[in-house]
């Protein structure tokens, strides 16, 4: 399957961001930047269009984004990386880069990437129990990303690479309405 160019663009300046990091012995850091960043990305979907929009000169984006590296305290290599892609005029892939920077950690850290689906959020307990479960089964540490989707109407969805583990009521009704139709 071909990637399209936001991917590519997003993976060469995750890669740098991470040889970068690797590099000052800054990893951790770096990567706390990655999550917050992704989550206030994630929180204001607009943020990323205004911030990369024409009408802002180079020099007011990097004012922006110094007034959020104060703000999140971010590391030097964040703000750098962050920095190019205005020059560039990519700044709007950035969350796509900080996605690809936290899948660079996971893959080489050996950690196991899985996606859980659920109908709400887990309680503290029961996000304790499937990361043990899925570290035993997966025998290796896991990084779990959480998505809530009512439409599973109840139970949970795990998925690990091309594999599928769907344990949601939606899923068991829909086989039983398989059987009940002689399907």
């Amino acid at each position: 399957m071909k990637k399209n160019s936001k991917e590519k663009i997003a993976r060469i300046y995750a890669d740098a961001l991470y040889a970068a990091a690797k590099e000052s012995k800054s990893l951790d850091l770096v990567q706390k930047d990655t999550e917050a960043l992704h989550n206030i990305f994630s929180a204001d979907s607009t943020l990323l269009g205004s911030l990369s929009s024409p009408l802002l000169t180079l020099k007011e984006q990097k004012e922006v984004l110094a007034t959020l590296a104060k703000k999140v305290k971010l590391h030097a290599e964040t703000l750098r990386c962050l920095e190019l892609m205005a020059e560039e005029g990519k700044l709007r892939e950035a969350d796509l880069v900080m996605q690809d920077f936290a899948h660079l950690c996971c893959k080489n850290n050996n950690i196991a990437e899985v996606v859980v689906e659920t109908v709400k959020k887990l309680s503290a307990t029961q996000d304790k129990k499937l990361q043990q479960a899925l570290t035993r089964r997966l025998n290796s540490q896991v990084a779990i990303d959480y998505r809530i989707n009512p439409s599973l109407i109840g139970g949970l969805r795990v998925q690990y690479g091309t594999y599928l583990i769907d344990a949601s009521l939606s899923h068991k009704l829909n086989c039983i309405e398989n059987v009940m139709k002689g399907k």
